[in-house]
């Protein structure tokens, strides 16, 4: 009889210790992997461009992957935002007659054939050549920086160790 008095005794002190640590508050601090507050909205550090602006003798940096889109090597500031009347990369990247030719250094880049509009549905057609495109750009590929982001200086946010 002893042995169940003290069996119930000691699990009831266990239950109120646990009840009086569940009243316990959590410190907003302590939830999840990072030790900031859950309820803090941080800034981000702010990010500079790498690149100067256009036409001043850029750098082109490695895409990072065979089929990756090639950066933006120059300053974009007061070049965005995309918009169906203001296209301020066709200014000199549209460039039709220089499709396929090599670049000479310190030269915009033109558009590429894939980005022109020339068969069904604004898709390239297989083989097409420069001169068949006329300049229209295919509407899906009208705004650049859906797929191409310009140079900075920003740091990664997690470890990658993705490669060619």
């Amino acid at each position: 009889m002893k042995k169940r008095i003290l069996t119930v005794g000691l699990a009831l002190l266990c239950s109120t210790a646990i009840g009086a640590q569940a009243a316990k508050a959590i410190d907003p601090s302590q939830l999840g992997l990072s030790k900031t507050d859950v309820t803090d909205v941080p800034t981000p550090p702010a990010v500079q461009h790498a690149g100067k602006p256009p036409g001043a003798g850029n750098t082109l940096w490695d895409p990072g992957y065979n089929t990756a889109p090639p950066l933006i090597p120059h300053d974009v500031t007061g070049l965005m935002p995309v918009t169906i009347k203001n296209n301020a990369c066709l200014g000199c990247h549209l460039q039709p007659d220089k499709v396929g030719q090599k670049v000479k250094k310190g030269e915009p880049i033109p558009i590429p054939a894939s980005h022109y509009q020339t068969g069904a549905y604004g898709k390239p057609e297989a083989g097409a050549k420069p001169a068949e495109h006329k300049g229209k750009l295919s509407g899906s590929r009208f705004v650049c920086t859906q797929c191409h982001r310009p140079q900075t200086n920003a740091k990664p946010l997690v470890q990658n160790t993705f490669g060619k």
